[in-house]
């Protein structure tokens, strides 16, 4: 499967910025509604664009796009990467 170019469709008229200021709302909300978690997953990461927001200790980041994950995650994100 062409997961570059699956995103490349699926956001093509999605402003990158806009996109992050987003996922970095979200993961504000979620991290509090988790009560402050000291370990967060993300089980479709992606992009990266939440687990690289989340204020946590220790985030893991899992994506069936083993590309995106290694390209995407900042450096402290743990990446599980998915063999198919």
């Amino acid at each position: 499967m062409d997961y570059k170019k699956i995103y490349e469709y699926r956001f093509k008229d999605v402003d990158k910025l806009k996109k992050l200021i987003t996922w970095q709302e979200i993961s504000k909300f979620i991290y509090k509604e988790l009560k402050q978690p000291e370990k967060i997953i993300d089980p479709a990461a992606g992009e990266c664009e939440f687990i690289n927001s989340v204020a946590c200790k220790e985030k893991w980041a899992v994506d069936l796009n083993n590309d995106f994950i290694s390209k995407y995650a900042n450096k402290g994100v743990n990446i599980k990467l998915v063999i198919h």
